[in-house]
């Protein structure tokens, strides 16, 4: 009611939705004189513009009308695209639209609010189906590309028969409710491949540290057992949830700041990885919203938006690409991946010098590619820079190869015998490169900043016992500060390179630091601060760690129950730790979990023979019964040995030692996984291919007054020993005195 004045622009009309007569009740005294609305199956509607696909084909219908193809027929992730998808977390659309996603996936069934925003943005939705059909939400539903199967459930062996039904019901949905259905199988990949449209394969945790070969080789299996499905792969888009979680809570109780800096470097060479394989999407899964203004989400806002820019530049090959099986030989520190589009074949290259959630790139190195006979004479670029660099190949008596000095985290090659495949690339990398060199620029700048300050005050604490490689700090601040007038003056291509170089030279000096804070080069170690790249708590943690006999390594470590020379870790809070009676497994309450008995024969024991300190340990064995391999990650695991409970009261340091060697874990992602219900499978460290006995240990924090227990997870087929197990908690007073019984009176 009232004057008002409304300015509108930029109209459009997306699509006409039919719509039944409202008000067609027999008592409204107007309905005799209204006609009825044309019937849905007689209008020609192209639902499919918002989705960014081709229009389907209509067929004749009986009455010579024309029907309408069920939304449900169409695929889950469009033809021609890698679909790039974010977790939703409350997060502005139009934000993430400027990031470079085309979809959200979302965690609870889509509202009238969601949808009407995602139609203005022109957002695809993935997401939970509601359980009864709201029909006031039926116009709405365009922008949803699919259904998210089973939400909460994880798709393995134990759940079959209820998301069976779960999918049945999907399937049973009206005709302009039914969408594709999307699932993310973590094993039975054959049983849910039958079922479903299309599968979402997550990658492994990034701090076991696992090779590019495993990732892929792992999921080659997957994508066999699938049978052809479209796929999406998923990676973790932010530091680890429970190493933040476990870091902030070390940050609360020492005083420092919570985690602010995210090492982005191997998120990107993980979507490499996955872009070799040729996938229709990319999930990049987030458990924190992107807008909240925090230091580490504005980081984490600028690497994901290069990363989109980088796959949006070489989508229109990587969709129709297909993988390619032929080694590339490049050297210990690369691997390479072919992918053949058409007449072009790219290599993508990237680094494996990587140690948990640290990457490093080939600053002082030179990657050397050899190519196969067929190659010869052929055009090749370097995209690496978005730009497309003609390259002049060496060809020696021996062949032809390339050679690239100091290469980035992940290179790209493209080789054609077609002069204009040089021109497309360049136009399409062109589109994205102005974006692509602020981004990297501003993260390169940020990281050099972060890592000279965390280099500064290492030194000053005496954190560290060495000094700070302050003359690599000066080149890498020198050459970001060059760069600048070329980001101002829109030289994108000059300003990647040498931003590129900058964080080169600042990836290394954080792997320096890594180094520093290792006092065992042989051990493996897993700290949350350091997994969550802060820092300045780790910095502030050191003194703990270094305290007495809290050396990394277990081999230097005195007999438990030895007092001399004590330190303030306590006692061994794990009674038979030691594993040096026969009967330890059984009297101290360790309890076991077994799966897959029908193909692996699984067997966990105390056995006197090849043992660390004592004279026992525990061994663990999974032996498969068939010719087949096993497999590894989740899919794989036969075995579950858990300690019994440990009890410690809350916000304290707790350590967990133990000394392992295994054998025989010849598979990808295999090998035996030691964690704790502290950090969680997510904080767990996997060790894999060590024949002698190594060390492992666990720094932890606990939160509340929850139980500890120590698990050791078999993944795969091998054999493991591990002894000397302890789980001590930090004493807050530096001299503890002995509790003193009070003398009774018989005494007296």
């Amino acid at each position: 009611p009232g004057n008002s004045t409304l300015r509108l622009d930029d109209l459009r009309v997306n699509a006409m939705v039919p719509m039944t007569e409202l008000d067609s009740s027999p008592h409204s005294t107007t309905n005799a004189n209204r006609t009825p609305l044309q019937s849905s199956s007689r209008m020609n509607i192209d639902l499919s513009l918002m989705q960014g696909q081709r229009r389907p084909k209509l067929s004749d219908s009986p009455t010579n009308g024309r029907s309408l193809i069920s939304p449900a027929d169409q695929p889950a992730f469009p033809i021609g695209r890698v679909t790039r998808i974010i977790q939703y977390n409350n997060e502005p659309l139009s934000w993430i639209r400027s990031l470079g996603f085309d979809a959200i996936w979302l965690a609870e069934p889509p509202t009238a609010a969601i949808l009407s925003d995602a139609i203005a943005h022109r957002v695809r939705i993935y997401a939970p189906c509601p359980t009864i059909p709201d029909p006031k939400l039926e116009p709405l539903l365009e922008p949803v590309a699919g259904w998210v199967a089973a939400p909460g459930t994880a798709m393995d062996s134990h759940h079959r028969e209820e998301i069976a039904e779960k999918i049945a019901r999907l399937r049973a949905l009206p005709r302009r409710w039914q969408r594709p259905i999307v699932g993310s199988p973590v094993e039975d990949f054959r049983h849910y491949g039958a079922m479903l449209d299309a599968a979402v394969l997550t990658a492994p945790p990034r701090i076991r540290a696992l090779s590019s070969q495993a990732i892929r080789a792992e999921r080659a299996q997957q994508q066999f057992r699938l049978g052809g499905k479209p796929i999406a792969i998923s990676v973790l888009g932010m530091p680890n949830a429970a190493s933040i979680a476990q870091s902030n809570a070390i940050a609360n109780q020492i005083g420092t700041p919570p985690t602010e800096t995210f090492a982005w470097q191997p998120m990107w060479r993980e979507v490499a990885d996955a872009m070799a394989d040729a996938p229709s999407a990319i999930l990049v899964r987030s458990t924190r919203s992107l807008a909240s203004g925090e230091t580490l989400d504005q980081n984490r806002g600028m690497a994901i938006s290069f990363i989109n820019r980088f796959v949006a530049s070489l989508e229109k090959w990587v969709s129709t690409g297909t993988p390619d099986t032929t080694p590339v030989p490049v050297g210990p520190y690369y691997t390479a991946h072919r992918l053949a589009s058409g007449s072009t074949t790219f290599l993508i290259c990237t680094s494996a010098m990587v140690r948990g959630t640290r990457i490093m790139g080939g600053d002082g190195k030179t990657l050397r590619i050899d190519l196969p006979a067929f190659e010869q004479g052929k055009l090749m670029w370097r995209l690496t820079h978005f730009a497309a660099e003609r390259i002049e190949p060496e060809t020696t008596p021996q062949g032809t190869s390339i050679e690239i000095v100091s290469p980035d985290v992940v290179e790209v090659i493209a080789i054609s015998d077609q002069v204009s495949e040089g021109g497309q690339l360049a136009s399409s990398l062109s589109k994205f490169s102005q974006q692509a060199s602020l981004d990297r620029w501003q993260l390169a700048r940020d990281s050099i900043e972060q890592s000279n300050t965390a280099w500064a005050r290492a030194v000053a604490a005496r954190a560290v016992s060495r000094d700070a490689p302050n003359d690599l700090l000066e080149v890498a601040r020198s050459t970001i500060n060059n760069s600048e007038r070329m980001v101002r003056s829109n030289d994108a291509q000059s300003a990647l390179r040498l931003a590129a170089r900058a964080d080169a030279w600042c990836m290394k000096a954080n792997w320096m630091l890594c180094d520093a804070f290792r006092e065992d080069p042989y051990g493996i170690v897993s700290s949350p601060p350091i997994d969550a790249g802060n820092y300045e708590t780790q910095i502030a943690w050191s003194p703990l760690l270094n305290s007495g006999l809290a050396t990394t390594s277990v081999l230097k470590m005195p007999p438990i129950g030895d007092t001399r020379g004590r330190s303030r870790w306590g006692v061994n809070l794990l009674s038979g730790g030691g594993m040096d009676r026969p009967d330890s497994l059984q009297t101290e309450g360790w309890t076991f979990g077994r799966r897959h008995s029908e193909w692996a024969e699984t067997t966990a024991e105390c056995v006197d023979r090849g043992v660390f300190h004592g004279t026992g340990a525990l061994t663990v064995r999974v032996i498969p019964k068939r010719d087949d391999p096993l497999p590894g990650g989740y899919e794989g695991t036969a075995l579950l040995v858990r300690s019994p409970p440990i009890f410690v009261e809350p916000n304290r340091a707790v350590r967990i030692d133990a000394v392992v060697r295994t054998l025989g874990f010849g598979g990808p992602h295999q090998g035996l996984l030691m964690y704790d219900s502290l950090g969680s499978q997510e904080l767990g460290v996997l060790i894999s291919d060590r024949p002698d006995w190594t060390p492992v240990t666990l720094y932890r924090q606990t939160v509340n007054d929850e139980p500890i227990h120590v698990m050791f997870e078999v993944l795969g087929g091998g054999e493991a020993i591990i002894d000397e197990i302890q789980v001590r908690a930090w004493e807050t007073d530096a001299n503890p005195l002995p509790a003193m019984r009070p003398i009774s009176h018989q005494s007296e």
